[in-house]
């Protein structure tokens, strides 16, 4: 919060429980998608243009939560990502 990101900066969310905690968009200047991971890195939820002051909650439990710049990514729902 409050750094200015590279363009193609993305951020990778570590659950080693697992979690289905929301996230908030508050302070953030500019939209950016949202990938939730299940333990094999396999994208159970996204969500695209995720605007400033806004709140989402994954509707699963994921293990990896990974913040684009949006765009960044064109992935869709039940594609693995590697990293």
């Amino acid at each position: 919060m409050f750094r200015k990101a590279k363009n193609n900066t993305l951020y990778i969310f570590v659950f080693k429980n697992g979690s289905n905690s929301g996230f908030h968009m508050n302070f953030v200047p500019k939209a950016i998608d949202i990938y939730f991971l299940d333990k094999d890195k396999k994208i159970l939820d996204m969500k695209k243009n995720f605007k400033p002051w806004t709140n989402y909650k994954s509707k699963k439990k994921f293990y990896y939560a990974i913040e684009t710049k949006q765009g960044l990514l064109n992935k869709k729902i039940g594609e693995k990502i590697s990293f």
